[in-house]
């Protein structure tokens, strides 16, 4: 340790330096220390349930750190961190070289060579757990004129274990659901189902698992020829003619509400409000009694009409 006494310089004149503080300072000169370490793996985190970390393997197995022998008393490990949190596959990485107290943290202001390295961290499964897939076992046909759009079960695949692996390998790679009856369904569903475990065999958190199921009305198309045109608001004193008289409307959307349609219901209107005598060029409005039924056309798009006194 050694105490000096800073010097002022100013390159003023007149003037006097009457006092500066601190008046006197602190300087502590160490040696520079080098000394090699191996180079250890820390983990953070664990990885996914069932599975299990392997030794690390390294491109640097030492590290050369050099800086103040204070701090180089300091070091209790020198080492690359490495976070494993949910990992179920080889690790494989550059890392940091870092050195550690004995608190487990950084010390900084040193100089590590090599101050980075590659890591492999192999991730094996245990032998006493597995990942299966979810089977989703249905019975019965939905209803008629329905159709299945998607059905998938969440989680999708499930965590099992047993003390008995020769048990875990008889699995095959999948659980079935209890069976859930779509007999007469017309829409969609969620619904939580038990999993058919085997003696033996017991899942990592819940043993039920949410089934979602689509199912939509069957889509279709029909076409209905020689629909009569009708008017609206055609102002009293006057009269119109339409040229054609008739149209074809085309339909599409679930072959249930279509095959239900009734022709007799079906309107085609053209709204005169407004107009006077004259010549004109107008689109027809088709009138439904459902609005799952879409128009797709009508043909012919445009109808003239001609309004007389």
């Amino acid at each position: 340790m050694h105490t000096l006494t800073p010097q002022v310089n100013i390159g003023l004149s007149p003037a006097e330096v009457v006092k500066s503080e601190p008046s006197s300072i602190f300087i502590k000169l160490e040696s520079v220390v080098t000394e090699t370490f191996p180079i250890g793996t820390k983990t953070i985190g664990n990885p996914a349930i069932g599975f299990e970390l392997q030794a690390a393997e390294l491109s640097s197995t030492t590290a050369q750190v050099t800086g103040p022998q204070s701090l180089m008393e300091a070091i209790d490990q020198v080492v690359v961190k490495v976070d494993v949190e949910g990992v179920s596959e080889i690790v494989q990485r550059s890392a940091q070289v870092i050195a550690l107290d004995v608190e487990g943290h950084e010390i900084k202001s040193l100089s590590i060579t090599p101050s980075t390295i590659d890591l492999t961290l192999p991730v094996t499964k245990r032998a006493d757990y597995d990942i299966v897939v979810v089977k989703i076992v249905t019975t019965g046909q939905i209803a008629a004129g329905y159709k299945l759009t998607y059905i998938y079960a969440d989680p999708a695949t499930v965590t099992i274990f047993s003390s008995d692996p020769n048990l875990l390998a008889s699995i095959k790679g999948y659980l079935e659901t209890t069976p859930i009856n779509l007999n007469g369904a017309n829409e969609d569903i969620e619904i939580r189902v038990n999993l058919n475990l085997p003696e033996g065999i017991n899942v990592v958190d819940s043993q039920m698992v949410i089934v979602q199921i689509g199912i939509d009305p069957i889509e279709s198309s029909i076409s209905l020829t020689n629909i009569p045109i009708q008017f609206i608001g055609l102002t009293t004193g006057l009269k119109a003619e339409v040229s054609p008289e008739f149209v074809d409307v085309y339909l599409s959307g679930p072959l249930d509400q279509l095959e239900g349609l009734n022709p007799a219901t079906i309107m085609v209107m053209i709204d005169l409000t407004g107009r006077g005598p004259g010549t004109y060029q107008l689109v027809p409005e088709v009138i439904l009694d459902t609005e799952d039924v879409n128009v797709d056309a009508i043909l012919p798009s445009t109808i003239e009409v001609t309004i007389t006194n």
